[in-house]
């Protein structure tokens, strides 16, 4: 039976670039609520980007696991080292990328990068710069945000090794700490709940939602989810501006 669904936002709850929910989406949440089935958001944008959404969730992690809280109360966070910070920094520059800092309360990039700029308009449409970017790189940094390659990821985490990069777009990658990622989060909303990972079901599209499909006892990729993910999920869906949410829940008799 299950007690407990993740949903990604991006590309999962909302269609790319799309900030409203669909209604059919919106619909199987209220249902899963009525079933007395918990909805935690697991999504890798920090606090600060989270849109509006028209239900509020028993459950939310943020950063790719990260951070998370539950009915009001964080029950775990994890932060980049600072040192690594630093020196993650200071290879983006010899590279000439721009790089974003994402904390708790603020998030911004140090210089303007086309790339990034293209990246972030997924999520929001302002590109923020941090007017103190040095001293905001001193404080509690959940997750960076650095328009590199996959190939480029070598030099960008040279003298690094607490620290890895998650991905759900070609265009950038998201750093976090190296134990972390969607699925620390999960474990830990399943630990404050009480509830096993065969009681859970997840729903992603990205590769950084990966491990969370893979850990949880049923794991859906969207229709418009890369064939990586497919690849791992026990179940494939619709793309979700074509009620893929909805058709999941009824096809598994969850709904």
């Amino acid at each position: 039976m299950i007690r407990v669904a993740f949903f990604d936002i991006d590309g999962t709850l909302l269609e790319m670039g799309n900030p409203h929910m669909s209604e059919s989406t919106i619909q199987a949440l209220f249902q899963l609520r009525e079933k007395g089935i918990k909805i935690v958001i697991a999504t890798g944008r920090s606090t600060l980007r989270m849109p509006e959404l028209p239900i509020s969730f028993d459950g939310y992690i943020n950063f790719n696991g990260q951070y998370c809280v539950v009915e009001n109360k964080i029950i775990y966070e994890n932060c980049l080292q600072n040192d690594e910070v630093q020196k993650i920094i200071e290879n983006a520059h010899a590279m000439n990328k721009g790089v974003g800092l994402a904390g708790l309360n603020f998030f911004g990039c140090n210089l303007y990068d086309e790339r990034l700029a293209r990246y972030l308009k997924n999520t929001r449409p302002d590109y923020p710069l941090l007017n103190n970017f040095k001293d905001h790189a001193k404080e509690k940094i959940f997750q960076m945000v650095i328009p590199v390659s996959k190939e480029e990821e070598e030099i960008l985490f040279k003298g690094t090794k607490n620290s890895k990069a998650v991905r759900w777009s070609s265009m950038a990658a998201d750093i976090i700490p190296k134990q972390g990622g969607k699925q620390i989060g999960i474990q830990r909303v399943l630990d404050a709940y009480h509830i096993s990972n065969e009681e859970a079901i997840a729903f992603g599209d990205g590769e950084n939602d990966i491990p969370m499909l893979k850990m949880v006892g049923c794991g859906i990729a969207m229709g418009n989810a890369s064939n990586l993910v497919k690849e791992v999920a026990n179940h494939v869906t619709d793309v979700v501006q074509k009620d893929g949410i909805l058709k999941a829940l009824k096809i598994l008799h969850i709904l």
